[in-house]
């Protein structure tokens, strides 16, 4: 399961980020530290394993025959797994259409990797087809959450379709749309990018800031369980999370940082008598994580 195995490579980069799969090693610094899988979740039924099967191998009148028997359609399966998820991961399309109707949570989250139905979607452990991007609509329709990370991982398998999909559904910040378009061309896929444009995003506008603002930016950070450090490399500010890869941050004003191929993720800065006090990382579902200056 390559995909699922990127995650779980980077659970311990920034800390207290909501988990972003993608392809890309830039993406992976992003990654939340893996939560404690659940203790114990009580052993499925044989009638709820027969359903749990039948959900895998995309077989509807065997899932709508178990529904039927009684079994319930958020059967809580390993680490609390439910049957959307697996349906979902899969790409089965019909049996997703089913589990909505008959009432399955949108967005049940798993104990291990902290994913929702949408984020095994839009980043599946098993082979990417044409049919999750289908998946991935069904559940917005629903209004299932984290649509600015499944656009993220759309656009780092390069899933035009995908991407299109979660575009139409709208309700994306304008300056995750401009980030994304810069991250985009810079990647040179010419299709997202259209895409996006399509969609009304716009480059982001980067913001000018002297040598003497920058100066005050460098330095150690800690947020009680690992360390960032930030220094200044040909006139950018690079910060390293946790040891993890070097990562760009690009200034939209004094205070205020998007993070280079990582759209939607932010860095903003507190500033107090002119000196940096403190770094907060924001990832895209609004979840931050704060770092206070080490003082030597």
């Amino acid at each position: 399961m390559p995909t699922r195995s990127r995650v779980l490579a980077a659970a311990a980069a920034v800390a207290c980020l909501v988990t972003i799969p993608s392809p890309s090693a830039a993406q992976q610094a992003a990654a939340p530290p893996k939560p404690a899988p659940a203790s114990a979740t009580l052993a499925p039924t044989p009638q709820a394993e027969a359903y749990l099967d039948a959900v895998r191998k995309g077989d509807v009148a065997a899932v709508e025959q178990a529904l039927a028997a009684g079994v319930a359609v958020d059967t809580p399966f390993r680490y609390n797994r439910t049957a959307l998820s697996f349906a979902a991961d899969r790409g089965h399309v019909e049996v997703v259409r089913l589990l909505l109707a008959k009432g399955a949570n949108p967005d049940a989250t798993d104990s291990f990797y902290n994913q929702t139905p949408l984020g095994w979607a839009s980043s599946p452990a098993q082979t990417r087809r044409p049919e999750h991007a289908e998946v991935v609509k069904l559940l917005l329709e629903k209004g299932a959450k984290g649509r600015e990370q499944a656009l993220g991982n759309a656009i780092g398998d390069d899933d035009v379709r995908m991407v299109q999909v979660i575009l139409a559904a709208g309700a994306l910040p304008p300056a995750l749309l401009g980030d994304s378009l810069s991250a985009a061309k810079k990647d040179g896929k010419a299709e997202i990018v259209a895409a996006l444009e399509k969609a009304g995003a716009v480059m982001p506008v980067v913001a000018a800031l002297t040598a003497a603002q920058l100066a005050r930016y460098p330095g150690a950070y800690n947020n009680g369980r690992e360390e960032a450090v930030l220094s200044l490399k040909d006139g950018a500010l690079i910060g390293v999370f946790g040891g993890n890869r070097p990562l760009t941050l690009s200034p939209r004003s004094e205070t205020s940082f998007a993070v280079e191929g990582i759209p939607g993720l932010t860095v903003t800065f507190a500033i107090e008598g002119g000196q940096v006090t403190s770094l907060t990382v924001i990832n895209q579902g609004g979840t931050p994580s704060v770092y206070k200056r080490v003082v030597k």
